[in-house]
């Protein structure tokens, strides 16, 4: 293989590749570069992911396929502009000149690179795909990070609905006009996945192992998470004379940081109970002195007293950012928080005092 292209384009079109610095298998530590016609496709994969960007060749004197360590590639790349050769015509190694300038690279035979997940019998997502990164990112905060239940750690799509949960609190935005099939994206896929759907273009297929997400300049692909997500609609039934309070999300984080240091290590419980002109936040340290932080708002008069995980109910508030419903359906059963008429919910479970 013998190419041309111009080495900001090429670097750009590395930045986000899903090769490994380190591994126990060298190949993953590399990329898959191809020429053809007038098009170089760079694709990266770790097994479970699948990244290809597409970008314009200046000229492919002889094409074919390669890889490349990816660090060193890049590291090569680094500050050059304008046109680079990247050359290889047998062995291990691949050359990148420019100039004088030459780089020698490591290089693993292309008939050796790792496919990533089989999309075959693939059928369309129905969702707009920038409603659906916007999503993605509005509920992952209350996702699983390294849950036992490997399936709480991602975000779940069902007919209209994106969803993550971690036990203890969920988040489930609503989207109109979607219609997708049942499947959980792990963690590790969020932000490519995020990424590709925000590229002009983007369509979305899926399959029982798979999702796919094709654009004008490349593709993503990532493996399904393999396990049942739990029934989280068991859990939508707010009550419509529950008492509820309006909240600034602003307002409120600044209470919540103030009591920071005030409160239990243990579940870092904040109650909530009313005031005369909104709700008061109040915290323990394990002795009987409390602390206190006033919140003016509008809150209904029959409010009970309720306590929340502190950094649970900051989470909600950083992603939430406009002002939304607080309703209060006990001290012992969800507490649940509406935006956009109820399209979106978030739920946190309170603790127990």
């Amino acid at each position: 293989m013998h190419i041309t292209v111009d080495a900001q384009v090429l670097l750009a079109a590395l930045q986000n590749n899903l090769a490994e610095r380190r591994s126990t298998l060298n190949i993953f530590e590399h990329v898959l570069i191809s020429a053809e016609g007038e098009q170089v496709s760079i694709v990266s994969c770790d097994g479970a992911r699948e990244l290809e960007a597409l970008i314009e060749a200046i000229n492919i004197e002889a094409p074919g396929a390669i890889t490349c360590h990816a660090g060193k590639l890049k590291s090569a790349l680094f500050g050059l502009a304008g046109p680079v050769k990247l050359i290889h015509t047998d062995g291990d190694i691949a050359t990148l000149q420019q100039g004088r300038r030459r780089y020698r690279l490591p290089s693993l035979p292309a008939k050796d690179y790792p496919k990533g997940p089989d999309i075959d019998a693939a059928e369309t997502v129905i969702a707009n795909p920038e409603q659906l990164a916007a999503a993605v990112g509005r509920v992952a905060y209350a996702m699983g990070k390294k849950d036992v239940r490997h399936y709480l750690n991602g975000v779940h799509f069902a007919g209209r609905d994106v969803v993550a949960s971690d036990g203890h609190r969920m988040a489930l935005v609503t989207l109109a006009d979607a219609d997708m099939p049942a499947m959980t994206l792990s963690k590790d896929g969020i932000k490519p996945l995020q990424a590709a759907l925000l590229m002009p273009g983007a369509s979305i297929t899926c399959n029982a192992d798979a999702i796919e997400v094709s654009h004008h300049t490349g593709r993503y692909r990532s493996a399904l998470v393999d396990g049942a997500y739990p029934n989280y609609t068991r859990l939508l039934n707010i009550k419509d004379l529950s008492p509820r309070a309006t909240i600034d999300p602003v307002k409120l984080l600044q209470p919540l940081q103030r009591l920071s240091g005030f409160v239990s290590l243990v579940g870092e419980a904040v109650g909530f109970t009313r005031h005369d002109n909104g709700l008061r936040l109040s915290a323990r340290t394990g002795t009987a002195d409390e602390s206190s932080d006033d919140l003016y708002t509008t809150v209904s008069p029959d409010w009970p007293e309720v306590y929340v995980c502190r950094h649970y109910l900051s989470d909600l508030a950083s992603a939430i950012g406009q002002p939304f419903e607080w309703i209060n359906s006990g001290p012992d059963s969800h507490q649940y928080f509406t935006t956009d008429g109820g399209n979106t919910v978030d739920l946190i479970m309170p603790v127990k005092r």
